[in-house]
C-alpha cells in the first residue's frame, strides 16, 4: 500500500496537466478528488407535500408542516450568511412560486423534492417561477405511469435542469438508473447518499425519530411501516454500484460524484477534479470502491 502511494505521489507529479483528471489509475488503485471542507450546503425546507410517498407515515415530519412562506424564507436565509446554495420544496404547494422567485432573486437555487405533483404540476412551477435541480429523483415523488408520468416523468424531460440520485440500489433499481441515463445525459447527474447515523454500523435494530428502524447489510433501511427511511451506504459505495451493476463507465460515475455537483454549485473553480490550483481534496480508492487514504 505505501508503495502504491509513492507511486500515485510521482505519477500525480509527472502526469498532472493543466487540462486536469477526474482521477488517475494506477492498477487497481484510483486518485479520486473528493470535498473536504464545507463551501455551501443545501436546505430541506419544511415545505412538503405530507402524502408524498414517503413522508405519509406519522412521526417523521410535523403533519403541519407550514405553507410557502417568504418571510420565513428570508429567515433562514439571513441565519445561512450566504452559505445557503439550494432550497428543497413541494412546488406545486400554494405559495411555492413566490418563495421561488424569492430563492432565485438572492442567487439561490430550487430543488423539487417530498412532492405530490403530477406531471403538469412540474411542467407549470418550471415555467412559471423555475426550478433547478430535482431531490434524490426517483424517490418522495410519483413515479411513471403510462397515463400520467407523473414528477418523475416530467422532471426528466425537462432539459435545463439537474438530478440527485441515490444510487445504493436500494432507493432506485438499475433499470430504472439506465432509463434516466438514456433520457439525460451522465454530466446532468450528482450522486448523493441519503445516509444517516445508522451509515457504517453493523445490521441490526435502531432508533429514529421515537421509532424502531431495521438495518440490513446491503445498506437498505427501513421504518416499522417498511418503508425506506435512508441508507447505510455512501457515496463512494454507490459509485461503485454504478459501475458494477448499472454499467457506466467508471470516469462518468466518478464525475457525479466530483465536478457534476461542483460544477452545479458554482465551486468547480476550486474543487471537483486534480487540477494545478485547485484544492488538494484527494482520496486513494481500491477496486471495491473502498478508501485506504485521504
Amino acid at each position: 500500500m505505501e508503495l502504491h502511494c509513492r507511486l500515485f505521489r510521482r505519477r500525480l507529479i509527472d502526469t498532472l496537466q493543466p487540462g486536469g483528471h477526474q482521477f488517475l489509475k494506477l492498477g487497481d488503485l484510483l486518485l479520486v478528488t473528493i470535498q473536504i471542507s464545507i463551501q455551501a450546503f443545501p436546505l430541506h425546507s419544511r415545505f412538503f407535500r405530507r402524502n408524498s410517498s414517503v413522508i405519509s407515515h406519522i412521526n417523521l415530519f410535523n403533519p403541519r408542516n407550514p405553507a410557502p412562506s417568504v418571510k420565513e424564507t428570508e429567515r433562514l436565509v439571513k441565519l445561512a450568511k450566504g452559505k445557503m446554495a439550494v432550497m428543497a420544496l413541494a412546488p406545486e404547494v400554494p405559495g411555492a412560486y413566490e418563495v421561488i422567485r424569492y430563492l432565485h432573486e438572492h442567487k439561490i437555487r430550487v430543488a423539487c423534492c417530498h412532492t405530490k405533483a403530477k406531471a403538469q404540476d412540474i411542467y407549470d412551477a418550471h415555467q412559471k417561477a423555475g426550478l433547478d435541480i430535482a431531490t434524490h429523483l426517483g424517490n418522495g415523488m410519483q413515479g411513471i405511469h403510462h397515463r400520467d408520468v407523473g414528477a418523475l416523468g416530467a422532471l426528466l424531460l425537462l432539459d435545463d435542469i439537474r438530478y440527485e440520485v441515490i444510487t445504493d440500489l436500494n432507493h432506485i433499481c438499475p433499470d430504472m438508473l439506465r432509463i434516466m441515463f438514456r433520457l439525460q445525459p451522465y454530466d446532468k447527474f450528482c450522486l448523493i447518499s441519503d445516509s444517516n447515523f445508522i451509515a457504517g454500523l453493523p445490521a441490526g435494530v435502531y432508533m429514529r425519530y421515537g421509532r424502531e428502524m431495521y438495518a440490513n447489510e446491503k445498506g437498505l433501511i427501513l421504518n416499522s411501516d417498511g418503508r425506506i427511511c435512508g441508507s447505510g451506504k455512501w457515496v463512494l459505495h454507490n459509485i461503485g454500484q454504478l459501475v458494477k451493476y448499472v454499467g457506466v463507465p467508471e470516469e462518468e460515475a466518478v464525475k457525479m460524484a466530483s465536478i457534476n455537483p461542483a460544477a452545479y454549485l458554482g465551486i468547480d473553480h476550486i474543487t471537483g477534479s486534480i487540477r494545478p490550483g485547485k484544492k488538494a481534496d484527494l482520496a486513494v480508492v481500491d477496486a471495491s470502491f473502498t478508501c485506504r487514504r485521504t
